[in-house]
């Protein structure tokens, strides 16, 4: 089991779960962001909520790259 932790099938699964996290981050932003445009709020901190899903998002596609692409 702790060579199939340490292979490159692992890692390949992990990057494609990495990248379907952020794609889904990335999306979810992207609908709220555009919810609060239209219908407006009173959350002073939903532009951090924003911002930091779109970072987050961010990061996890380009860990989800660096896990398909780079074998370590």
């Amino acid at each position: 089991m702790t060579n199939f932790f340490n292979g490159i099938i692992f890692q390949k699964i992990m990057g494609v779960v990495l990248l379907l996290l952020a794609g889904f981050e990335l999306v979810s932003s992207y609908k709220y962001t555009r919810s609060i445009l239209q219908n407006g709020t009173s959350n002073g901190f939903s532009i951090l909520a924003i911002a930091f899903a779109f970072f987050f998002g961010l990061v996890l596609f380009c860990g989800g790259i660096i896990c398909l692409f780079y074998h370590f």
